[in-house]
C-alpha cells in the first residue's frame, strides 16, 4: 500500500464518521422528540466539512504535517468516542445511541492505522536518515 492510498482510506474513514455522526444526531432528535438547536448543527458543518477537507489535502498531496494531524485528531476521537460520548447514553439507558459511538469510535480506528501506514510510507523529513 502507497502512502496515497493510505491516505485514501484514511479520508474515506473521516467521511464515514462524519456520516455516522449525521445519523446519530438524526437518531437522538427522532427519540428526544425534539430538535437540536439549529446552531449546534450548523457548528458541526462548519467545523468539521472544512476540517476533513484540509486534512484530504494534506493526505492526498502526502505531507507530513497531513498524515500528523490525521494521527492526532484520530487518536483523541477514539478516545472521545469510545469513553465520554458513549457515557451519557449509558446512564439514561440508551445503549442502541451508545452503540453508535462505539461504531464511530472504530471508524475512527481505522483512520488512526491508515494514516500511520501512510506516515511510515513516506519519505523521510532529514535526508539520508
Amino acid at each position: 500500500m502507497t502512502a496515497q492510498q493510505a491516505g485514501m482510506g484514511a479520508i474515506m474513514g473521516w467521511l464515514i464518521w462524519w456520516g455516522l455522526n449525521w445519523r446519530h444526531r438524526r437518531q437522538v432528535q427522532l427519540r428526544m422528540g425534539k430538535r437540536i438547536p439549529r446552531d449546534d448543527g450548523r457548528l458541526v458543518v462548519v467545523v468539521s466539512a472544512p476540517a476533513i477537507a484540509l486534512l484530504s489535502v494534506g493526505l492526498l498531496a502526502r505531507s507530513h504535517l497531513g498524515f500528523g494531524v490525521a494521527l492526532l485528531l484520530a487518536a483523541i476521537g477514539c478516545v472521545v468516542e469510545s469513553t465520554v460520548r458513549v457515557v451519557p447514553h449509558l446512564r439514561s439507558g440508551e445503549q442502541k445511541l451508545a452503540m453508535d459511538h462505539i461504531v464511530m469510535g472504530v471508524a475512527l480506528l481505522g483512520v488512526l492505522v491508515l494514516s500511520f501506514m501512510g506516515w511510515n510510507r513516506l519519505p523521510p523529513l532529514v535526508p539520508g536518515m
